[in-house]
Order: C-alpha cells, then sequence, then structure tokens
C-alpha cells in the first residue's frame, strides 16, 4: 500500500526498500520519503529519509510511536545502505524497550510530584501537624467519626535512674494565631479535604501542649553476679545497675595461677586453640577458648645432620636468571671452588666468564672485556646460564681486577651520580661545556683539587675536551676513562661550575612523508570477483551498483552522465529470415578488450541483463557519447573479432543523459532500453533518446 511521499510495509525494510527510498530522497531534494511497520509489540515504527538541498546530504531517522508520543530510535546520515540497515535493524529491536522507558514529562509524573509535595507539608517539622492524609490510608477505610478517633497521648521520655529533684515546667500558653500562620502553598491542584479534617486540625492546634510525664525508674530485682563473658545488666538510660557485682579478672578465658613468695615458678603451658567447635561439636562464638595443654616430657635433642664440605655442595649448572640473581650464583660457585666457564644469554647480548676455584678471572661481552664487561653481566636480570665445567683456566689471563660486590656498588653509585646529572638537566642528547674559557690550568686544579674523587691532573685532561659538542656516550669512547670515573668526573666539575650542560637547539623537525604500499592484486581479487571470467566484463549487478554510486556522485556535484546500452549480434540468413544470434564468448572478450583499449579509466562496461550491454560514462554529455561510439565502433569493426571470420557482426547503440533526458536512474534506463529498440528496428547503429523527441 503505497502512500504520498511513503510506504506502508509488514516488517522492517530490507536492503531494496531502503535502495527505493534512497533513490527518491536524493530525486527529490527537501522533501521527506518514509516508510512504516508495526514491530510484534503494534508498535508504530517510522523511517524517515531526506535530502538537504544547501548540503544535499542525506539524513536518515528512526522514531516509535506510543500514546500520542514519538520517541526517536537512531539517526544516521549518508549513503551506505548497508551502514543504515544494519543501525535501523538494531533500534527496531529495542524499540518496545524504548516505548516503555519512563518519561519524566508525563501528566502521572508530574500529578505524583504535586502529591507528594502536598504530603511533605503534613509531614512533622513542616507547617502542618502530623496529621495522616486522607488519600495514605491503605485499603480505603472510611473516616471515623471525630469522636470515635483515639485521642492524642502525651509523649513519654524516659530519665535516668538516679531521680533528680523534679521540676514542674510551667504550662505553656496556646500558640497564637499570628505564629500558626503557613507560608504560602505553591499553585498546585490538590483534592479539597473534608471539613471534619480542618476541625480535627484547629482542635490540636487550640490544645496546650502537656508537659511530659516521668516515669518511676523501674525497679530490678537482685540477681547473682553474671558468669563470665556475660555483659552486666544496664538501667534503662543505658548506665549499669547499682547492684553490686563481684570483682572479675582481666582476662575472663584465661586462669592466672596464684603465685606463693619464694616458690620456683614453672613455665606456663602453651595454650592449644581449640577448632571451630569449641572441641565438643557446639560452635564457638567469638575468640575461641584457649586450654592449657600439658608439656611432653623433653626428649633427647636431635643432632644435626654433619654438613657436606663446600667442594662436595650442589650448586644449579643451569637455569634462569629470574630464579636466582647472578650476583647470589658468583656466591654460590665462590664457596663451591667451582672451576669452569658460565655462558649468559639474553635476547639481546651474550656474555662469558670464566671461573678457577670460585674466582671470576675474565668476563666478556661483545667489545667489552674485563670490569666493564662485568659490570653491564651484572645488570642482567632476564636470561639463561649454563655452566660448563672441566675447561681449564688454571693458566687463562686475569682481566678482572675488582670483585662483583664491588662492581656492583660501583654501578649503584654510579647511577645515582647519573640520577644527580639529570637533575641538572642532562638529557640523552646533552653536551658538556667548559664555564670559563679563559681558565687557566693552576686556577682549574685549585678549584679541582676541592674535595676531587680522583687525580685534579685526569680531570684536566678531560676538561681540555669538553668543546660542546660531546655527548655523554661519545665521551665514553674517547676520553679514555671507564664509565663511572667520567661520571665521577663530570659530576665533580658540574658541581664546582666548572663545566656548563649544554642543550644544543633541536633541529627541525621534517615531516617525512612514507609512500604507503598498496597491495595491486588485493584490488585486483575483488575487481575480479565482479567480473565474469570467460569475458573479463563486470556482471550484471555490480553494473547497477556503480550506476547507482555514480548517479549518487553526479548528483551531489550537479553533473552529467551518460548510459549506453547496446548489442553485438551475428548475423545470419535461414531459411525463415534473418537471424540475430548471441556472439561466443571468445568474440565477447575480444570485444571487451578492444573497448578497453578505447575507453577512460573511469567508464564501467559491464554485462546488461543476459544478452545485452551496458557503458556507464561520467561527465559526459550526448555531443561526447557521439564521439565515444564512433571509436567503438571503429574498433570493432576494422578487423574481424575472435571467431567471426566470415561471419556478419550487426551493432545497435542506444543512449540516455541525465540531466538532459532524465534526472532519475530508473526513467534514464528505460529511455537507453527505448532508444536501443528503435535503432534496432530502424537497421541504425546509434539512436539518442533526444533524437526521438525531435
Amino acid at each position: 500500500m503505497i502512500k504520498k511521499g511513503g510506504m506502508q510495509l509488514r516488517n522492517v525494510p530490507d536492503i531494496p526498500v531502503l535502495h527505493q527510498l534512497l533513490s527518491k530522497a536524493v530525486q527529490k531534494g527537501g522533501e521527506k520519503q518514509y516508510a512504516a511497520w508495526r514491530n510484534p509489540d503494534n508498535l508504530l515504527l517510522t523511517l524517515e529519509v531526506v535530502s538537504t538541498l544547501k548540503e544535499r546530504k542525506l539524513i536518515w531517522s528512526l522514531s516509535v510511536e506510543k500514546s500520542g508520543r514519538k520517541i526517536e530510535l537512531c539517526q544516521c546520515a549518508g549513503h551506505d545502505i548497508l551502514m543504515v540497515y544494519n543501525q535501523v535493524n538494531a533500534a527496531a529491536l529495542n524499540a518496545t524497550a524504548a516505548a516503555t522507558r519512563p518519561d519524566d514529562n508525563t501528566r502521572l509524573n508530574r500529578t505524583k510530584e504535586a502529591r507528594s509535595a502536598a504530603l511533605e507539608k503534613l509531614q512533622p517539622g513542616g507547617s502542618e501537624p502530623n496529621v495522616v492524609a486522607p488519600q495514605s490510608r491503605p485499603g480505603g477505610a472510611a473516616r471515623q467519626p471525630e469522636e470515635m478517633r483515639p485521642q492524642p497521648q502525651p509523649e513519654v521520655r524516659p530519665v535516668p535512674a538516679a531521680n533528680p529533684p523534679r521540676q514542674t515546667p510551667p504550662p505553656q500558653p496556646a500558640r497564637p494565631a499570628a505564629a500558626a500562620q503557613e507560608p504560602a502553598r505553591p499553585a498546585q491542584p490538590e483534592p479539597e479535604p473534608p471539613r471534619s479534617y480542618f476541625k480535627e486540625v484547629e482542635r490540636q492546634r487550640s490544645q496546650p501542649e502537656i508537659a511530659p510525664v516521668k516515669p518511676k525508674a523501674p525497679e530490678f530485682k537482685n540477681v547473682s553476679a553474671p558468669s563470665a563473658g556475660r555483659p552486666a545488666p544496664s538501667g534503662p538510660a543505658g548506665q549499669p545497675s547499682q547492684t553490686p557485682q563481684a570483682p572479675q579478672p582481666a582476662e575472663p578465658y584465661q586462669q592466672t595461677p596464684q603465685q606463693k613468695p619464694n616458690a620456683p615458678q614453672a613455665a606456663p603451658a602453651p595454650l592449644a586453640p581449640l577448632d571451630s567447635t569449641g572441641g565438643f561439636g557446639i560452635p564457638v562464638i567469638g575468640n575461641p577458648v584457649q586450654v592449657p595443654v600439658q608439656a611432653q616430657p623433653p626428649s633427647a635433642p636431635v643432632q644435626p645432620a654433619p654438613s657436606r664440605p663446600a667442594e662436595a655442595q650442589d650448586v644449579p649448572e643451569s637455569g634462569s636468571l629470574k630464579q636466582i640473581s647472578l650476583v647470589k650464583l658468583l656466591r654460590l660457585y665462590k664457596a663451591a671452588r667451582v672451576s669452569g666457564r658460565l655462558r649468559l644469554d639474553t635476547q639481546d647480548a651474550a656474555a662469558v666468564i670464566y671461573l678457577h676455584e670460585g674466582e671470576t678471572l675474565q668476563a666478556l661481552m661483545g667489545e667489552l672485556k674485563g670490569d666493564e664487561a662485568l659490570t653491564e653481566i651484572l645488570l642482567m636480570s632476564d636470561g639463561q646460564f649454563v655452566l660448563s665445567r672441566g675447561i681449564s683456566t688454571a693458566n687463562a689471563a686475569r682481566n678482572i681486577e675488582t670483585p662483583p660486590e664491588v662492581l656492583l656498588a660501583n654501578h649503584k653509585q654510579m647511577a645515582y651520580l647519573l640520577k644527580e646529572l639529570q637533575d641538572y638537566g642532562m638529557q640523552a642528547n646533552s653536551t658538556f661545556v667548559r664555564s670559563d674559557a679563559s681558565l687557566t690550568k693552576q686556577e682549574f686544579l685549585r678549584i679541582a683539587s676541592q674535595e676531587a674523587p680522583m687525580d685534579p691532573e685526569i680531570m684536566s685532561k678531560l676538561y681540555i675536551k669538553l668543546d660542546g659538542k660531546q655527548t655523554l656516550a661519545e665521551l665514553a669512547k674517547t676520553a679514555g676513562l671507564s664509565r663511572l670515573r667520567l661520571i665521577e668526573a663530570l659530576y665533580h666539575m658540574v658541581s664546582f661550575e666548572l663545566v656548563d650542560i649544554y642543550m644544543p637547539p633541536a633541529a627541525p623537525r621534517q615531516l617525512v612523508v612514507t609512500p604507503k604500499k598498496i597491495d595491486g592484486a588485493m584490488i585486483q581479487s575483488v575487481m575480479m570477483s565482479l567480473r565474469r571470467e570467460d569475458t573479463g566484463l563486470f556482471i550484471y549487478p555490480a553494473f547497477l551498483y556503480f550506476l547507482e554510486e555514480e548517479f549518487f556522485r553526479v548528483y551531489r556535484a550537479r553533473g552529467t552522465m551518460t548510459v549506453i546500452v547496446f548489442e553485438m549480434r551475428d548475423e545470419v540468413n535461414t531459411d525463415g529470415g534473418v537471424k540475430r544470434r548471441v556472439l561466443p564468448s571468445v568474440a565477447i572478450a575480444d570485444a571487451a578488450g578492444r573497448i578497453a583499449g578505447r575507453k577512460r579509466h573511469t567508464d564501467v562496461v559491464a554485462h546488461y541483463e543476459a544478452y545485452d550491454y551496458a557503458v556507464v560514462l561520467p561527465g559526459t554529455g550526448s555531443a561526447g557519447t557521439k564521439v565515444f561510439i564512433k571509436k567503438i565502433i571503429k574498433a570493432l569493426t576494422e578487423t574481424p573479432l575472435a571467431g567471426m571470420d566470415g561471419r556478419k557482426l550487426v551493432i545497435a547503440f542506444g543512449t540516455a543523459t541525465i540531466p538532459e533526458d532524465f534526472t532519475n536512474l530508473n526513467s534514464m534506463l528505460g529511455a537507453a532500453e527505448l532508444a536501443l529498440e528503435q535503432a534496432r528496428n530502424q537497421g541504425k547503429v546509434l539512436v539518442q533518446y533526444r533524437d526521438l523527441l525531435s
């Protein structure tokens, strides 16, 4: 059932229906197109689409109606029908939940708010006395007569056990009428209560307040002292009773033995906690009772097993540095007087340590050796180690001068000095420059000798090399000092303001565009999935897709587009007359190759329905279409097509153009088919739709 500007559906619109709405919205800019349907809960859903006149932008909106209210479910924009279909389908599933969601602006909620405001004024502390409103009575019971209602009882307040002298407060006068004035109520429609209700309020206001009656202190019977762990009874006011109680021990659950003077004190028996049932199957509440356990007679002392000599102790020969640190591993090897080669492998580097009777002789790590290599090796915390025994290291040249413990301590000192230099402003690309270039050597030695960590002569040689062009990493290669001594010297000179940390200006960063590699094979795989393998032309559904996309592009750019529908046949004379037969696949493939050599890259050539063909020419009008068709005719007829030797090729073309002929796709395709039919009937090669109108 079609309506003006829209349609009624039985279910959620599918992709073809959305395509139809899209085409209508594009062709009729500014006019809303809609489709309406009802979901299983009988709620009316409406999908609207409109193409804006200024920006030519498609706006989709889905809404649901319930009780005269219109609730928007989702909104999206664009020509992507698949995206619109997914969003509309998902939102339609949640239509019932969105329609049943409470609305704060409904009349029901406004009535509830007005009723709540009226009840708040009748609560204690407000301007109205605490009288139950007629509407709040459960079950809607009938209102009792005024003389049968229970009279308000005087308030009874508890007093302490010790009775102070009673002081009777003077009777308070009745509240004056001026004090009972109420603030102006908001203008809200409230149900008028019965007249008896106001009489009750006025009667309670007119009664004077009654002084509270203090009750007597309750009398308690003398009871025996409570058992251990039971709290003593308290009075009505929260104070303990005056009944004398027996003295309680400090620890109710432990017996304190009486100690006699000058008697030897025995060691207390250990206390064994009971289980959660107290040992008798009865659950214990609170802390379990600790029962003294009889001390067992001392047994014969256990003699420790004699330890094996250090040489015989087992030491790990392979494993992970995550489980045992390298420093601890070297200590075990030293205690066991291990000799051999220890190899360490990580993801980034490999290192070797030679041991002789537990002493480290050599350390190698890449280009580093000796103490420098061992310092870096000790920092390894992740990797695998393998110990190879039986390798003779007695005659190995020693290059380790410092014990590993000292090297590790030096590394910690170096890390501390690096942190201090970073606080001074040193970064990875920072350089060092002399603070005063005119400073003499005697003046430098006088300043640098104060608390010097090394010989000032060594620091003077480093001082001369500081020209503001070398970073710390570069100085470590050219200074001829170990890393620790280099950092100590730099820190000392920076501290005494002999050297400044210089930050060279950062070179302007140039944005470099890296060309993105596009996989042509992926593009071809998609294109071939839309083509016929025997002819190489696009299939008919792909032609319709490209035609619609080009139509949207032309519509937005206010351009032009032409569609050519043509046929290629093999004309054969038979006894029944002249007949036209479909070309073989090899001839169609040859024709497709010739047309592809004459068309532009943006032109689309495809199969049209079963046996015809079509071409989409973006940005081409009627005059340009004639030129293109002449090129195609020449390419197809200058030499026979493959498999067409001795046969007669018959060609007929029909064209239609947007916006010269029509402004929508349906009419344009129908006009092109009509022109082709006229060309076939009249025996012409080309007929344009505009020629039929002249």
